[in-house]
Parts: structure tokens; C-alpha cells; sequence
């Protein structure tokens, strides 16, 4: 099974406010940008374990922008990583 590739959208809401997004997932890569002009990049593979779709994605966040959880703005750019799963109803 494969990931159908194409853009997804994604409504994210935190502590703080909310936030939209647009993804775009081809090849194993995830590239994308959020309404605050956060930007995504990472890869994605089937687990044939369980049936998901396994993200490792970093996200780049821009000078002076908060974050929906609250973390407070900084004066420069910088970055995190996470891993996230989700089903594979998105798969062919």
C-alpha cells in the first residue's frame, strides 16, 4: 500500500490559538507551509506493522512568530522535529 501523493490540508489548534496548513506528500517527501509561514519538510513510509503512515517531519518556524501551543516568538529562526503516525485511509 501507498500514501495517495497530492496536497492535503490540515486545521491544527493549540493552547494558544489555531492554525491551517498545506501539505503536499510525493515520493516518501512531505513539504508544506502554515498560515503563520511555518514551513514543513520530512518523509513518510507505510508500516506494514501496523497499517499506518509514519511521519518524521521538521518544522521551521520564522522570526518573531508564536506558536498555537504558546511558545513565544523568538528573534531568529529556528526549528523542531517530530514523528507522528496516522491510519492509512489516505492509501491505495
Amino acid at each position: 500500500m501507498t500514501l495517495r501523493e497530492g496536497f492535503y490540508s490540515v486545521a491544527f489548534r493549540g493552547n494558544a490559538s489555531w492554525g491551517i496548513g498545506l501539505l503536499a506528500f510525493e515520493t516518501g517527501k512531505i513539504i508544506g507551509v502554515d498560515i503563520g509561514g511555518c514551513c514543513y519538510d520530512g518523509d513518510y513510509t507505510f508500516n506494514i506493522t501496523n497499517s499506518k503512515i509514519d511521519c518524521h517531519i521538521k518544522i521551521t518556524v520564522p522570526p518573531g512568530i508564536s506558536l498555537v501551543q504558546g511558545v513565544s516568538p523568538k528573534n531568529d529562526q529556528w526549528s523542531f522535529e517530530f514523528d507522528v503516525s496516522f491510519p492509512s485511509a489516505l492509501t491505495t
